[in-house]
C-alpha cells in the first residue's frame, strides 16, 4: 500500500511540472541515453519521447523501492528492537524467579532442618518417658504378680494334705 501511495505522489509531482520541465528533462534523456553524433541525434529524435518515459518509470519504481526497503528496514529494526528488549525483560524475569527460588529452597530446607531437629528431640523426649512409664508399670505389674502368687500360696492347699482329707471324707460315707 505505500508503495501505491507513493507511485501517486510521484505521477502527481510529474503531472505538475510544466511543458518548460518536461522539455528540458526530455533533452537531459535524449542527450544523455544517445550518442552525440547524428546517429545519436536522430534516435533521440524517434526514441526520445520512449526513452524518457522508461527513464520515469524506472526513476519511479526506484524511489518506490528505496521507500519500500526504508520502510521495512525501519519496522525490522523496530522488531528487533521489541524482540531485545522482550528477551532482555524475560530474562530478567528468568533470574529473579530463580533467585526468589533458591531463596525460597534455602528458607525451606532451613525450617525442614529445624523441625526435623525438634521433631527429633521430642521422640527421644518421649522414648525416655515411654521407658520410664513401662519400667514403673513393669515394676508394679511385677510386684502385684508376686503378691498374688504368694496369697495364692496362702490359699492353697498342699496336694498330699488335700488327698488326705479326700481319703478321710470317702471313709466317713464309707462308714455311714
Amino acid at each position: 500500500m505505500q508503495l501505491t501511495h507513493q507511485n501517486h505522489g510521484i505521477e502527481r509531482e510529474r503531472d505538475d511540472m510544466d511543458e518548460t520541465q518536461a522539455h528540458t528533462a526530455h533533452q537531459e534523456v535524449t542527450t544523455s541515453a544517445f550518442a552525440d553524433s547524428d546517429l545519436g541525434r536522430i534516435q533521440g529524435i524517434l526514441l526520445g519521447d520512449h526513452a524518457r518515459r522508461m527513464d520515469d518509470r524506472f526513476a519511479t519504481l526506484e524511489q518506490a523501492l528505496t521507500g519500500a526497503i526504508s520502510d521495512l528496514r525501519a519496522e525490522m529494526q523496530q522488531s528487533i528492537e521489541e524482540l531485545g528488549r522482550q528477551v532482555r525483560s524475560e530474562q530478567t524475569n528468568r533470574s529473579t524467579a530463580m533467585r526468589n527460588l533458591g531463596e525460597r529452597i534455602d528458607t525451606e530446607t532451613e525450617l525442614r532442618s529445624e523441625g526435623e531437629s525438634a521433631l527429633i528431640g521430642k521422640l527421644d523426649g518421649a522414648e525416655s518417658t515411654l521407658r520410664n512409664i513401662i519400667a514403673t508399670e513393669r515394676s508394679a505389674v511385677a510386684g502385684e504378680l508376686q503378691r498374688e502368687v504368694a496369697s495364692m500360696r496362702e490359699r492353697s492347699i498342699d496336694k498330699r494334705d488335700l488327698a488326705a482329707l479326700f481319703s478321710e471324707t470317702a471313709e466317713k460315707l464309707l462308714n455311714e
